[in-house]
């Protein structure tokens, strides 16, 4: 979490490339055209959601890094061990909710299996 949050702070191009959906870089003389997907499945559903890592390990099961910015306020969650996906996407949302209200008195956003379903379909769009 901190060396996340470390990267972010001070590393503004890095910073910015997590807050979007798809990056393209060109190709250049020191390195070939790349595609970055992002595939954080609470951007954009989530307010404020940014970055910054997922991952996915037998033992460690799906994993990811997110932070969230809401009302100047952020909260950053690390998650080992989700069996899939889903789960691993809705359980950092309840973490954020709780974070924020027992952080800031901040109100849940009370993201929904329907709402990160319709996410995962807008990745197939990207794909194909």
């Amino acid at each position: 979490a901190r060396l996340s949050l470390y990267i972010y702070k001070n590393y503004s191009n890095i910073s910015e490339i997590v807050k979007k959906e798809y990056q393209f870089f060109p190709e250049t003389l020191t390195h070939k055209q790349a595609d970055l997907i992002n595939w954080n499945g609470t951007l954009g559903v989530y307010p404020g959601v940014y970055g910054l890592k997922i991952g996915n390990t037998g033992k460690a099961g799906k994993t990811t890094i997110v932070s969230a910015e809401r009302e100047g306020k952020d909260i950053t969650v690390v998650l080992l061990g989700a069996p899939g996906v889903l789960e691993r996407d809705l359980w950092v949302s309840q973490l954020l909710d709780l974070g924020f209200a027992k952080q800031f008195g901040l109100e849940p956003v009370n993201v929904t299996e329907e709402q990160l379903r319709e996410k995962y379909a807008s990745w197939r769009e990207m794909v194909n």
